[in-house]
């Protein structure tokens, strides 16, 4: 049945705008408009229409403005509620209307999105208030029936003294029985008889008895209220219900009087304290004041959504992060949540699944259209309503704007392709360097003198590998460097050997010139050919011992040639120890630890990418000596740094487990100790990819696995479980 709703207005195009506005609601008959244009005209139509349940009224108008319509229908129909129409700025006419009863107001011109929702809210009380009413009219009509009983049983009096008599114990047993002060009275006030007024304190105890009036017991505002409503009920002859407020004892309370005709010029008046019920009533204002200042003023987004995908409600927050000037205008356009929010349709579906089967979903996130059209990234909280029947009602949520986080994420991808493009850079530098070794076939002097040049571009170039090595982490960088020093390495010794032989050369060349040239000349030339060859056997060994520090670096940077080899495990830990030890102390001349070794003597060879595997086990074992010589600085009495190295046959595979005596990983450490990028060491002093990479080479180009064991202060073992002859893969 639709609701009724009286517009008041003596505008007749407002009638037209209302009617307009509601177009679809008043042909789906969920609302239907009745039309007065003055307050007179709105008297008429309530006294006729009673299914009438909200009122829409502008102040100004003739005959009887808005104002006196307001308290006519406080007065005479206190179920219905009026929404008050006035000018914007109005707030004297506003605070009158609120003060004689007004549920809400608006101010014109007017905006229908408001009106929409006011016009909902009002009729949403409306529909509250009688629901609860409803109950209290059954007990009203228990009570009634009571009374009613009670004034047959006085006729019967008449007929039965012994009836009568019996009758009275009755009535008199049920109302004790009932939590109300029963009042029979005169037209005039007179108190003619009263019932349970032990149960109530009474304003004037002392002029409150039979035979008084209701002026002699009440305050003059409250006895003028109380005589209005019992003239009300003489004259229509219908159940007259108020409520008032008494200052009693110092405190406040709440009544609710209810009046009924029982006889000729005489009434019945229940009076039921209600003080416990007002409370409540503002103890629930209040709560939900609170709620709505939560709402309203949090950063999250806050939302419910019916389960066909509409918002039934979203604070400002939630408007202000897709874009809308208000919750209000984010409700009315936002219709379809699939296929207005969500950037994919699926997204919203695999949401709704998720929420059948769980009720909630946590940490939701998917990419959402904001008003403009822009496109963000959100993460979505959500649980399901239900009724007392299991039924899903619909959803309510949080909602956070993530965006930010992905650019930063997506920033820090960027970063790494910056990096790839720094190492074709270098390939660049060296195609730069082959085509200024070209130059070198010119005079041997000249050639020298360009030699010792690029040597010294070459150191330059190598101290910027150092730096860059320490941003990156990843070898890719020094195995392309120290092969790009081969290659004029390459050519320092190859002209050092020709150098050599052209001396020896030139020597033969000269001897049939001997008798030709005096003796000290000869001793001259002969000992420049012998410096000119000793030189040049200098160049060669220095080169040569270039060469091998190049080879040392391409060995034990990342990948190589990504060969697969097959080698003894053994080997290649004892020589990553020995390795990084005297790395370590080569930087640090204080450093020192005992190494223990426990190496399975048969354990089988197995294939790997060797280079990179042992680039695993340097950073492993590296991180350990980092480890146990922070724990030296910090000067803790006996503690010597230790560090125990063992491999075992465990099945099909081999085992590897480093362990050491230092500090210990903190869980919150721990938890993230593999992520890129993530270090616990000083800045400029890692990367935090060392472990991460570590990862990548043992679990996906080996297929095996690599686990922590730790307790803080006391130590940290990495164990390695490597698959004995299973190929490994490339790694990326």
């Amino acid at each position: 049945m639709a609701a009724k709703i009286l517009v008041v207005d003596d505008d007749p195009d407002f009638e037209l705008l209302i009617r307009q506005k509601f177009r679809r609601q008043i042909q789906q008959q969920e609302l239907s408009f009745v039309f007065a244009h003055d307050g007179l005209q709105a008297l008429e139509k309530l006294e006729i229409d009673p299914e009438i349940e909200v009122v829409l009224a502008d102040i100004n108008m003739p005959d009887m403005d808005g104002l006196s319509l307001l308290s006519q229908i406080r007065q005479t129909y206190p179920l219905i509620k009026a929404v008050i129409v006035s000018a914007y700025g109005d707030m004297d006419n506003i605070r009158q209307a609120m003060n004689r009863g007004a549920f809400d107001f608006l101010c014109k011109p007017i905006n229908f999105q408001e009106l929409e929702i006011a016009t909902y809210r009002t009729l949403d009380y409306v529909h509250r208030l009688k629901t609860e009413l409803g109950s209290e009219r059954e007990a009203l009509r228990t009570q009634t029936e009571v009374v009613s009983s009670l004034r047959q049983q006085i006729a019967e009096r008449q007929q039965a003294e012994s009836a009568l008599r019996r009758s009275e114990a009755t009535n008199r047993a049920l109302i004790q029985g009932m939590p109300d002060m029963v009042i029979r009275a005169r037209e005039d006030g007179t108190y003619l008889a009263i019932a349970g007024r032990e149960r109530f304190t009474v304003y004037d105890g002392d002029h409150f008895s039979v035979g008084t009036t209701l002026h002699d017991s009440l305050p003059p505002e409250q006895a003028q209220l109380r005589m209005y409503y019992i003239q009300q009920a003489l004259a229509t002859g219908q159940l007259q219900l108020y409520e008032h407020q008494l200052i009693v004892d110092g405190q406040l309370r709440h009544e609710e009087v209810r009046i009924v005709v029982i006889g000729e010029g005489e009434v019945m008046i229940v009076v039921r304290d209600i003080t416990e019920r007002k409370q409540a009533e503002q103890a629930l204002r209040v709560a939900e004041e609170k709620y709505r200042g939560i709402f309203e003023n949090a950063l999250e987004g806050i939302f419910q959504t019916s389960l066909e995908g509409r918002y039934l409600s979203v604070n400002p927050a939630m408007a202000r992060i897709f874009g809308y000037g208000s919750a209000a205008e984010m409700m009315v356009q936002v219709t379809d949540i699939q296929t207005q929010i969500y950037v994919d349709h699926r997204l919203r579906q695999e949401f709704q699944r998720q929420m059948q089967a769980q009720g909630v979903v946590r940490e939701f996130e998917y990419q959402a259209c904001k008003a403009d059209g822009s496109i963000i990234w959100v993460q979505e909280s959500s649980h399901a309503v239900y009724n007392e029947d299991g039924e899903m009602l619909y959803y309510e949520g949080i909602l956070l704007d993530v965006t930010q986080r992905h650019q930063a994420e997506a920033e820090r991808q960027r970063f790494v392709d910056t990096l790839a493009r720094k190492n074709r850079d270098l390939e660049q530098v060296r195609d730069e360097l082959a085509i200024a070794n070209a130059t070198l076939e010119q005079r041997v002097a000249e050639r020298t003198e360009e030699l010792s040049q690029t040597l010294n571009q070459l150191q330059a170039t190598q101290e910027q590998i150092i730096a860059q090595e320490k941003l990156a982490s990843l070898g890719a960088l020094t195995a392309g460097i120290a092969h790009e020093i081969k290659n004029p390495l390459n050519f320092v010794n190859n002209f050092a050997e020709l150098i050599e032989e052209m001396a020896e050369e030139l020597q033969e060349e000269l001897k049939p010139c001997q008798d030709r040239l005096e003796a000290d000349t000869w001793d001259y030339i002969h000992e420049l050919c012998e410096d000119l060859s000793q030189n040049a056997r200098k160049v060669l060994k220095h080169g040569q011992r270039a060469d091998g520090i190049v080879r040392s670096m391409l060995m034990h940077s990342r990948g190589g040639k990504g060969e697969h080899q097959t080698v003894n495990v053994n080997s290649l830990l004892s020589e990553a120890l020995n390795l990084a030890y005297h790395g370590m102390r080569a930087q640090n001349r204080g450093f020192n630890i005992t190494l223990e070794t426990h190496l399975a003597p048969d354990l089988p060879e197995t294939t790997l990418f060797s280079t990179d595997f042992n680039r695993a086990l340097l950073n492993l074992i590296n991180n350990s000596f980092y480890a146990t010589h922070e724990k030296v600085q910090r000067g803790i009495a006996g503690y010597e740094p230790l560090l125990v190295a063992s491999t075992r046959q465990v099945d099909n595979y081999i085992e590897i487990r480093l362990r050491d005596n230092g500090p210990g990983i903190p869980p919150a450490v721990r938890a993230k100790m593999f992520e890129p990028f993530f270090s616990t060491k000083p800045t400029g002093q890692g990367t935090g990819l060392g472990l991460s990479i570590c990862h990548d080479i043992i679990v996906q180009a080996h297929h095996g696995t690599i686990s922590v064991e730790t307790e803080p202060g006391e130590f940290t073992e990495f164990v390695i479980m490597l698959p004995v002859n299973v190929l490994p893969e490339e790694t990326p």
